[in-house]
């Protein structure tokens, strides 16, 4: 089909050349969509992961990008992150309002009160927007704590978010578990059942072209840390405050295996707790790497021996960790710490290619570390059928193709 008169806006604090995985899943949409025929412009701030800036706007493959100012406070606090955040925001709508550009947006759903400016968009210039749900708040704010349920920010926050979901003319959401979420939503916010927007689940995805299976012994990455003979552990992305990577620090400690080493390749603001803890059990089977330039991603993804996943307590529904998909991708066998009715443990199961541990469970980790080190075949086997798995269900091209489906239905 020809989409060369068909427009879309992706408005992202995240964006190419970021190396957050929303910025390169976004990128990856982008791209895809611009080559299936659709003009597509990005509203962006600089890079959050990067300390250089780059140009306000230029073309990368086929792709308008426009950079607005923001601040650039310290992302790994909260407060950075939240001044960051508002930041962009209000140079977002004020962007959107002055354009007389009316085409779709598609919004993502961090900073989770950015689609809000679809909202306002929607209602002064009749601009239809679809609503990406990477997040469901504030639902994970007070799951984690953060927020209090029944407070004035809650109630407030969750008016809001009812209101873009109502003004949304589609929604795509990464889970069938979070649309069940979404769909609670709805029963408090509309009434009339043929007035909801629709509701797609489409998952992220991984380029299997770019990454791919590798064999260890001609991992340049590995090679270049030292760790090529190195059973290696590996959790790569963000150290979020609230992700709960105290257990795979406790493991390590217990591990008494030299030939097993720990690795964490990525930052964020529980980075620097974790190296005290390193520090003060004195292991010397923990690595701490910064993130990798996107060039490497193939070759330090591939590095891992197993790979951990983790997804927090309380949240299934909320949140679906996209590194998952990179990991099946390159063929390695998955120890995914949550809960056992999570979509990610379903995953999991269905691809029979690794463990779910439940979290803080330091002596289970441990263990599946152990009996996966010493029985290689199913090693192995865990590895093909990660790949395969991938192959079948998540895919570049099937998510782009849905993705298509979805914007040419509100065009």
């Amino acid at each position: 089909m020809d989409h060369k008169d068909h427009r879309l806006r992706i408005l992202s604090l995240y964006f190419h050349p970021d190396i957050a995985t929303t910025g390169q899943l976004l990128t990856d949409l982008a791209v895809g969509l611009t080559e299936k025929g659709f003009s597509v412009r990005v509203i962006t701030a600089q890079p959050t992961y990067e300390k250089n800036t780059v140009a306000r706007s230029e073309n990368y493959r086929g792709v308008d990008i426009v950079r607005l100012w923001s601040t650039q406070f310290n992302k790994n606090t909260f407060l950075g992150k939240v001044v960051n955040s508002i930041s962009f925001f209000l140079s977002a709508l004020v962007s959107v309002l002055v354009s007389e550009d009316r085409s779709p947006l598609l919004i993502v759903s961090n900073p989770p009160f950015l689609p809000l400016i679809g909202v306002i968009s929607n209602f002064f210039q009749g601009t239809r927007f679809i609503f990406l749900v990477h997040d469901v708040y504030p639902d994970i704010a007070v799951r984690l704590q953060y927020l209090k349920q029944g407070g004035v920010i809650h109630t407030i926050w969750n008016s809001v978010n009812k209101l873009i979901l109502k003004r949304a003319s589609s929604i795509i959401v990464l889970s069938s578990t979070m649309k069940k979420q979404i769909e609670r939503k709805y029963n408090f916010s509309m009434h009339a059942r043929d007035a909801r927007p629709p509701i797609d689940v489409i998952h992220n995805w991984a380029d299997g072209e770019y990454i791919k299976p590798m064999p260890k012994d001609t991992n340049v990455f590995l090679q270049s840390v030292g760790l090529e003979s190195k059973f290696v552990v590996q959790y790569s992305g963000n150290h979020g405050l609230f992700h709960k990577l105290e257990t795979i620090v406790l493991s390590a400690g217990k591990c008494n295996d030299r030939d097993i080493v720990f690795l964490f390749i990525g930052d964020g603001g529980k980075k620097q707790t974790l190296m005290q803890m390193t520090r003060e059990r004195k292991l010397d089977n923990v690595v701490f790497l910064p993130y990798q330039k996107y060039d490497v991603l193939p070759q330090s993804v591939t590095a891992a021996s197993v790979a951990i996943v983790t997804l927090e307590e309380n949240i299934e529904g909320l949140a679906m960790p996209s590194k998952l998909y990179s990991i099946l991708a390159s063929g390695t066998p998955v120890i995914a710490l949550c809960d056992a009715d999570s979509s990610v443990a379903d995953i999991i199961r269905a691809a029979h290619c690794g463990y779910v541990i439940s979290q803080g469970d330091v002596d289970g980790l441990l263990r599946v570390i152990l009996s996966l080190k010493s029985d290689r075949a199913m090693l192995a086997t865990f590895a093909a059928n990660a790949r395969q798995y991938f192959e079948d269900n998540f895919a570049y091209p099937i998510a782009l193709e849905r993705y298509s489906s979805v914007i040419e239905r509100i065009l």
